[in-house]
């Protein structure tokens, strides 16, 4: 399934999507879950499987967690030069500005 069809409600509520990486099969983005910036990825499928996460044959994103998306982000500047991999270098270093605010923002108020 086309990741630009995979617009469940908790990520729709705003058009602060940004796709990171898309090779086909495997696509990451960056937006707001809930009002809250984070990196959205899942298992794309084919033209028959909705891919994964889903619930029923809704697609859905799966919610990374910021110390896991930090390391993903860093490797996504790494292989910008690959053949056949789609990456916007200019969004993945703002989400990792984001990640960090966010970051300090929890060390900043002992959460």
């Amino acid at each position: 399934m086309n990741q630009n069809n995979v617009r469940p409600r908790r990520w729709a509520k705003t058009n602060y999507r940004f796709l990171l990486f898309n090779n086909g099969e495997y696509s990451i983005i960056w937006g707001k879950f809930d009002g809250v910036p984070a990196m959205g990825v899942r298992w794309n499928g084919d033209e028959d499987r909705v891919g994964y996460p889903r619930q029923g044959r809704h697609p859905l994103w799966y919610v990374e967690p910021d110390i896991i998306a930090i390391g993903i982000l860093k490797h996504l500047l790494t292989i910008q030069s690959t053949n056949n991999i789609q990456t916007d270098e200019k969004n993945i270093r703002f989400a990792l500005k984001e990640i960090n605010k966010k970051l300090e923002s929890r060390k900043q108020f002992g959460s």
